[in-house]
């Protein structure tokens, strides 16, 4: 529950069945082994949370053993070839094959038992993983008056992170299309997305972005917190070597001389990548960055808030690519700190959001412009958070709650007027 994929839909059952809906959503058991879920209150509306069988077990466990299991010395043709697979998307939840269809004979039970008489009128099914929308396309059949909108945080056969493994890549753009041509709308988080899924279907597509969560976020910190000892850079989620790689901020960081470096900390919170560990050494940072790990949500949303500077990784794409707003930046713009963005600059969707609102900067990938805002920032007053009271600030257009209330409007509008 602590990632976006559990995180968005939660505030539409919260907010859905506080408006006086009644809303039932379908759901797998989440792993335990990953410490931290962030359970939060069902308050209102029901949730069916079924096991995930003995296939996703197992799974689990094996990933569980591997992630404990930590590789020294250079890796062989075995370790590279785990890693080409991983990085096409193979199991990820985002491609085929998924290991979520495992849960299906589980989700297949529910939907023909307990739901079956619901005689919903609307049904969401949020991709991914795949396994969502073949969950959603049943419960359709099963409620042919039912509205189905089917909902993309993320690109599926066009996805830029993971590009999938042939031929299980033809199988993606069958499903893709199969199921949207059955939907009776789709929605994404950005209109870049929106432009792109458009080209794939005639039914309305609309925009609801990621956003954040009000009631979870730590109190408006108007101005950065006076005597801080260290200039405080923060980086909370997950990484990935070719698209969200930090080494360009690490490589700026190690030319800012000695004695300006000593007044720095960096503080990188989220699952541990080697890639990361082996940069840190190569540029001799040991002293500066300090790697905190998996935090349990609340830990990692005060670390955000207590931060100088927040860091924020990506790999500028072409302009059908940038589309990909993600679930981060919403969080890192409700506390009101800067925002540094590096590998995309201000023609991106993200770079122009960040720069057009004053809420940070956007640098590409220039190391040398890097190393000399590091330098004027550790040297100069701190810099204040945004006024997130005024009524102006950006802020008040990604709340997750405004949001909900804006889609559950467009759904019983007859998908019209999404604005």
């Amino acid at each position: 529950q602590n990632a976006i994929a559990s995180q968005r839909p939660y505030v539409w059952a919260r907010e859905w069945s506080r408006a006086g809906h009644d809303v039932t959503v379908l759901t797998i058991e989440k792993d335990e082994s990953k410490g931290d879920l962030s359970r939060r209150p069902f308050d209102g509306f029901k949730v069916i949370q079924t096991p995930p069988g003995s296939m996703i077990s197992r799974l689990r466990a094996k990933k569980k053993q591997d992630d404990a299991v930590s590789v020294a010395g250079p890796v062989g043709f075995k370790g590279k070839l785990k890693q080409w697979i991983r990085q096409r998307g193979f199991l990820s939840s985002v491609r085929l094959p998924d290991v979520f269809d495992f849960w299906m004979p589980q989700a297949k039970r529910v939907i023909d038992g307990d739901l079956a008489i619901a005689n919903f009128d609307f049904i969401v099914s949020t991709f991914g993983p795949p396994a969502s929308l073949r969950a959603g396309w049943i419960a359709k059949k099963r409620n042919p008056n039912a509205k189905w909108i089917i909902d993309f945080r993320d690109l599926w056969s066009g996805n830029h992170v993971y590009p999938g493994i042939w031929p299980f890549t033809w199988l993606d753009r069958f499903y893709e299309s199969y199921y949207i041509a059955r939907a009776d709308a789709v929605t994404t988080v950005s209109l870049a997305l929106a432009l792109e899924l458009r080209a794939k279907t005639k039914r309305p597509v609309a925009v609801f972005e990621n956003g954040f969560d009000p009631e979870e976020t730590p109190s408006p910190q108007p101005l950065a917190a006076a005597g801080e000892d260290k200039l405080r850079f923060v980086y909370t989620g997950s990484l990935h070597r070719e698209h969200r790689n930090p080494e360009n901020f690490l490589r700026a960081l190690a030319t800012v001389p000695n004695d300006i470096r000593s007044k720095i900390e960096v503080v990188f919170a989220g699952p541990s990548e080697n890639f990361l560990v082996e940069s840190i050494a190569k540029f001799g940072l040991e002293d500066v960055v300090k790697l905190r790990g998996a935090l349990v949500r609340k830990e990692s949303l005060a670390l955000q808030a207590s931060a100088s500077v927040l860091l924020f990784f990506e790999k500028q794409h072409e302009a059908a690519r940038d589309g990909v707003l993600t679930g981060k930046l919403f969080e890192y713009l409700a506390t009101g700190r800067p925002i540094w963005a590096m590998g995309i600059d201000s023609t991106t969707t993200v770079g122009s959001l960040i720069e057009t609102n004053n809420c940070g900067l956007a640098f590409g990938t220039d190391t040398t412009k890097i190393a000399g805002a590091i330098v004027g920032a550790a040297t100069s007053p701190r810099m204040p958070s945004r006024d997130l009271l005024a009524e102006s600030d950006v802020v008040h257009i990604y709340d997750r709650k405004k949001i909900a209330t804006r889609m559950f409007k467009w759904m019983t509008g007859g998908f019209r007027d999404a604005t």
